[in-house]
This record gives C-alpha cells, structure tokens and sequence, in this order.
C-alpha cells in the first residue's frame, strides 16, 4: 500500500510542475478514456449485448439537456461530490486524500447507479478523477479554483456526450 501511495506522489509531483493546459488536457482525456476502458472489460466479462449500456431518458430539446445535464449538473455534483464530501472525509473525519478520493469516486457512481450499472461504473470512474482532479487543483491553486475546473471539465464531459447523442437525431 506504501509503494502504490508513493507512486502516486511521485506523478503528483511530476504533474503538478506542468502548465494549466496541460493538465486540463490531461483530465478531459482521462474522464473520456477511462470509462471507455472500463465499458470494454466490463463487456469481456459480462458479455456485449445490443441494448445501449450507458441508457439515459434524453429531454425533448437539446437546449434544455444541455442547461440541465451539461450546466447544472455538473456544478451540483461537484459542489456535492468534490468539494463537500472531500471537505467531509478530509477534513472531518481525517481520511487520507487516497481514501478521501475513493470513497468520493464511489459515491459518484453510486449517485449515477439509478441508470444501469455500467453507467454507474463509468460515472465512478469519472468520479475518481474528478476527486483526485480536486485535490490536484486544491493543492495547486485553492478551493474556488479547483472547484471551476472541475466543473467545468464534468461541463465539458457531459456536453460532448450530449452533443454525441444529438447528432443522429439531427440528421434524420
């Protein structure tokens, strides 16, 4: 357990050297990827049907999906699921910021688990990074930056799904 904490130290510290940029850039591949990969060992596994494993009931209008999921959302959750309950493990009851990111991670998934359970198991991937994410802009900047940029990295997440979604409908 010492040896993986250290490891993640030590790309913390080789991280955290890096342009805001480049760390952004870095956040939004991660968010993006991560699940994809998850989404394909959980086919492996359980096998690949032809129903959508990541199913969302979609409003009318784009416009509303996007203030609603793509805004609002991503803002509640991580006022909720970064900053409150990193703020709750941390600070409150004491945790390390591995467990902190974890528990905040799995929290995330299980606050999307109302969909399906591979949606559930992308969203607590995401939410892992979000946390880890939080506590990277936290240390390096301050609380109200980081919060920004996280939110605005779940805007720009959940924005590019929507906008993925809404493109065949468009088409027809």
């Amino acid at each position: 357990m010492k040896t993986k904490i250290r490891f993640l130290k030590e790309i913390y510290l080789k991280f955290h050297i890096k342009p805001l940029w480049f760390s952004l850039l870095v956040f939004v591949l991660l968010v993006r990827l991560a699940p994809v990969i998850l989404l394909v060992f959980y086919g492996l596994i359980y096998g690949f049907t032809d129903e959508q494993p990541l199913s969302y009931d979609y409003s009318d209008s784009i416009f509303v999906d996007i203030i609603f999921g793509g805004i609002i959302a991503p803002i509640i959750e991580t006022l909720l699921c970064q900053t409150f309950l990193i703020w709750l493990f941390h600070k409150v009851c004491k945790f390390n910021y591995f467990t902190t990111v974890f528990l905040s991670g799995f929290l995330f998934g299980l606050l999307h688990a109302i969909h399906s359970v591979p949606y559930a198991l992308c969203a607590g991937m995401a939410g892992f990074i979000f946390a880890f994410g939080y506590v990277f802009y936290t240390k390096k900047y301050n609380y109200v930056w980081a919060f920004w940029l996280i939110a605005g990295i779940h805007s720009f997440n959940n924005i590019s799904v929507l906008i993925i979604h809404w493109i065949p409908l468009f088409l027809l």
